[in-house]
């Protein structure tokens, strides 16, 4: 049993080392700019002798791509997330001229630099003259894409960090970026014969950084005890090295087939693998996620998906808290008014009882209202889930960058978005005609 569990573990993903994107000796270093929606949002801070440093939040975003050009619109932010000023696009053009500016030189030193949520390797280039000192940190990935830059003279500063990234696709990585996520699956083998035999393989993301994760795989028996004698593997996973998932293209001898399925309880939005001999699905949502194999003998069915996300985890510990930032909008603009802070607080934790402070903050951080509540505290179990598929997105907030699960509910008259993370909302949109609400996490502490 143990070794067609082994054999079956390597299918969904590929964890072979690859060569950066710069080392490839057919790297477009325009690739940045051939994808609609592709967005990035960098903080630009600009300080010049005897005035206060200038701070903006610049968005671009791909909005049309052609042959020997595409369109990027800029759009300067405030700190709030809204659009302080107007959007202007203007068209790239993919010459000899764009591509210089935008490849580093081979001898370029390379380093790790962590922005947006997520570790980039990047070459430097430097430009130092008697007036002038600058620094740039570009993407290997994207040679276009700039995760940091430095720019030092005798009167003038300027700073340039990355804060987000969208790539425009599904994060490859997602799976893997939350520890504590778990699946398992269901094997069957032997299906014709006169004793089929059933065992279970679990998979668990036992750490998670920027860099990477660390993956524990066990055996279980029928029964859905531990295997005597299985210790586990681990595998390791570094997130730009590593060879993620891919979906399958359509071939001579395999059909592709997107579509649904119900298993674990989930119904998954699904890529279904078709060969003469077996048949593969895979989550739309979440790369390399198996969701079912079949054979002529044999059947590999996922039982149970656990998020890793715990409800509860924030009433567990005294002293976390959180703040979150309510912005209105009416017709566009922002009103006097229009901003307004919630505060919540862990004060105290018992065995089955947890109590926290809610207050309610004026724009200038001025208390309001302040109340104690209790929540009853349960065990730290997860729960598989269960009913409709789970959709996590990354999202950047000034409290950092986390892995949320993302809950739509649309009307006709509205747009209702929320994004959470161990059960909080860090992130909520409420969009109409003539109003927009915003609300989202200034600050978390979360053990």
């Amino acid at each position: 049993m143990r070794y067609l569990l082994a054999a079956l573990l390597v299918l969904p993903f590929c964890l072979v080392a690859s060569p950066s994107a710069q080392d490839a000796p057919d790297v477009d270093v325009l690739n940045l700019y051939k994808l609609v929606g592709r967005s990035w949002t960098a903080r630009v801070v600009t300080w010049n002798r005897g005035k206060p440093a200038q701070t903006e939040y610049r968005k671009q975003e791909v909005t049309l791509v052609h042959e020997d050009l595409c369109t990027v619109k800029t759009s300067l932010l405030d700190k709030d997330g809204f659009l302080s000023g107007g959007d202007q696009a203007r068209d790239l053009r993919f010459n000899d001229e764009l591509k210089a500016a935008s490849t580093p030189a081979k001898d370029a030193p390379k380093s790790r630099i962590a922005a947006a949520g997520v570790s980039f390797e990047c070459t430097l280039s430097e430009f130092t003259s008697a007036a002038s000192h600058e620094q740039t940190w570009r993407s290997t990935k994207f040679p276009a894409l700039i995760v940091r830059q430095r720019i030092v003279r005798a009167d003038f500063v300027q700073t340039l960090d990355l804060l987000s990234f969208n790539e425009g696709v599904p994060d490859a990585w997602t799976l893997y970026r939350m520890a504590g996520r778990k699946w398992v699956y269901r094997v069957n083998e032997e299906l014709k014969g006169p004793n089929p035999k059933t065992g279970y393989l679990v998979h668990e993301v036992v750490e998670s950084t920027i860099e990477g994760a660390k993956v524990k795989v066990s055996h279980l028996d029928k029964e859905k005890k531990p295997v005597e004698g299985d210790l586990g593997d681990t595998i390791t996973i570094d997130f730009e090295k590593s060879t993620p998932w891919k979906k399958p293209e359509k071939a001579k001898d395999q059909d592709v087939i997107e579509g649904t399925l119900n298993v674990a309880r989930i119904k998954w939005s699904s890529i279904e693998v078709r060969g003469s001999n077996q048949s593969e699905f895979y989550s739309k949502h979440w790369p390399g996620l198996l969701l079912k194999k079949t054979l002529s003998n044999s059947e590999m069915v996922l039982e149970e998906f656990y998020t890793g996300h715990d409800e509860m985890k924030f009433y567990r510990t005294k002293g976390n808290l959180f703040t979150l930032r309510n912005t209105y909008r009416f017709g566009g603009r922002r009103m006097g008014d229009s901003t307004s802070y919630q505060r919540m607080e862990v004060t105290a934790v018992t065995e089955n009882q947890s109590t926290y402070r809610n207050s309610s903050l004026d724009q200038t951080g001025r208390q309001m209202y302040a109340q104690e509540s209790t929540t009853p505290l349960n065990k730290a179990t997860l729960r598989p889930h269960a009913g409709d598929e789970p959709i996590e997105e990354r999202i950047f907030t000034s409290a950092g960058t986390f892995q949320c699960l993302k809950q739509s509910r649309d009307s006709k008259d509205n747009k209702h978005t929320m994004w959470m993370h161990h059960g909080l909302t860090l992130r909520m949109l409420n969009e109409s005609e003539g109003y927009n609400m915003q609300q989202e996490v200034t600050e978390l502490k979360l053990q």
